[in-house]
């Protein structure tokens, strides 16, 4: 029922207006794009100011995932495990990025090139919670890249639509 009243106001307004096909396409695209996006970026961007310290690799491994890709080849997990030292207390961490970590074989490969067992690492973890720790920190520049696409496209549609 709330989410009706929300969107009460913004419904009345577009009642009398017609949109072409195209537009409402555009439109439906920008706000789901922008939902999507949206949601990686909030997911990815409070990792960058997690505090930093080195690490050591205690076991790196791939392993085979029952998952397949679009293309029906085997999906591989990385899978490692790391300890760190927060204060005066040695953690261990399994995680690789804030994101769950899968791919192709020789993405995995290069991945456990990288994190050979007794390497030395950064690591970055939460600071209230140190328990949370990642290895790789994630570029979020290509997802807001394209929130600023689809916000310029949905505001030039809207500016069509209701200053045309």
């Amino acid at each position: 029922m709330k989410t009706i009243l929300l969107f009460d106001p913004l419904l009345a307004m577009l009642e009398g207006v017609h949109l072409p096909r195209l537009e409402w396409l555009a439109v439906c695209l920008s706000v789901a794009g922008l939902v999507h996006y949206g949601r990686v970026v909030w997911r990815k961007l409070p990792v960058r100011w997690w505090s930093r310290t080195r690490g050591r690799i205690l076991k790196a491994d791939l392993r085979k995932s029952q998952r397949r890709q679009t293309d029906g080849s085997i999906v591989y997990e990385p899978v490692i495990r790391y300890a760190y030292e927060v204060g005066d207390r040695v953690l261990e961490g399994r995680r690789i990025r804030a994101e769950e970590s899968v791919g192709a074989l020789t993405c995995g490969l290069r991945m456990m090139k990288t994190y050979r067992p007794g390497a030395e690492v950064p690591v970055f973890y939460h600071p209230e919670r140190p328990n949370e720790a990642v290895l790789q920190v994630e570029s979020v520049r290509s997802q807001a890249l394209w929130m600023a696409v689809l916000g310029l496209m949905l505001c030039w549609v809207l500016a069509r639509l209701f200053w045309s």
